[in-house]
């Protein structure tokens, strides 16, 4: 049977997990998993780095290169597939993790200028050799626990644009995840908004249904977050996040996404940026 991708919610909890796909397919040993990934994400929710560490550790040491090999072939539509992955390769890649964090996120290295008040808000610029495909895993577990919230979010998400593999979807989306607390301002210099502005940059930067679909699920929590604005404020709002998808591709994708394949707040969020994206048009 074809293999429908689609990000949906784990059945029964808060949406923290997603279970990548249906119509049938067996997920095999991943299924057995889901407990040890629950808790790495609930610790990153927390942003609780030490213990996403060694849930993470504990994690890799039960995995086996068989079911390494089926998270791998499931990382770009699965988190439950993706974070068994990324412990999976911090375990086998160790140094390739360890030189991105003391390169970028270990501030005990950085050089006095990025070591003041004003600096806190710069990490070291990002380095060629690290803008590969080798190291997207190492720069996605990163981003999953969290380090240095919206900065980290801002740097990590330029060496993922650079590397430029859609595979990072899952982990940008569960990011956001990890980020939705509670209302939010409309505005804001820094914290949760800005840090949920850098992931929706990485999900704008590819452009495939999944990674629409994964805008669609954060657009409705961004909505559920700014429920309490009213008038002029929300509608500033929605026609900000059309624009971004204010383009012939993303058009495209957008009219030929199964509406099946998505929830029903993805289907509502769809409609009023399609509405948007056309009120736009008829000005231009």
């Amino acid at each position: 049977m074809k293999r429908i991708p689609r990000l949906i919610y784990l059945a029964g909890l808060t949406p923290i997990l997603v279970a990548g796909v249906v119509c049938g397919d067996q997920a095999g040993g991943l299924e057995r998993l889901k407990p040890e990934v629950e808790e790495i994400i609930r610790h990153a929710r927390e942003f609780s780095r030490g213990q996403v560490d060694t849930t993470s550790d504990k994690l890799a040491s039960e995995l086996t290169e068989s079911v390494a090999k089926e998270a791998r072939s499931r990382e770009g539509e699965d988190v439950l597939a993706k974070v068994v992955l990324l412990a999976w390769d911090r375990k086998a890649n160790t140094k390739r993790h360890e030189e991105i964090y003391e390169t970028y996120f270990n501030r005990k290295n950085f050089p006095p200028r990025l070591n003041n008040l004003r600096a806190l808000v710069r990490l070291p610029p990002l380095q060629d050799k690290h803008c590969v495909e080798e190291y997207r895993l190492a720069w996605e577990y990163i981003l999953l626990r969290g380090d240095e919230g919206w900065i980290g979010a801002q740097w990590i998400g330029d060496a993922l644009l650079r590397i430029g593999n859609p595979a990072c979807v899952p982990t940008a989306l569960q990011a956001f995840r990890n980020t939705v607390r509670g209302p939010l301002p409309l505005v804001g210099a820094g914290g949760t908004p800005t840090h949920q502005s850098y992931l929706l940059h990485i999900l704008f930067g590819f452009r495939n249904e999944i990674s629409l679909q994964a805008i669609l699920e954060c657009l409705s929590l961004d909505a559920a977050q700014r429920s309490h604005l009213q008038g002029e404020e929300k509608i500033e709002v929605e026609k900000a996040r059309a624009e971004m998808l204010h383009s012939p591709e993303w058009k495209k994708i957008m009219d030929q996404i199964d509406v099946k394949t998505l929830s029903k707040e993805q289907a509502e969020v769809l409609d009023r940026l399609k509405k948007r994206i056309a009120e736009m048009t008829a000005k231009e």
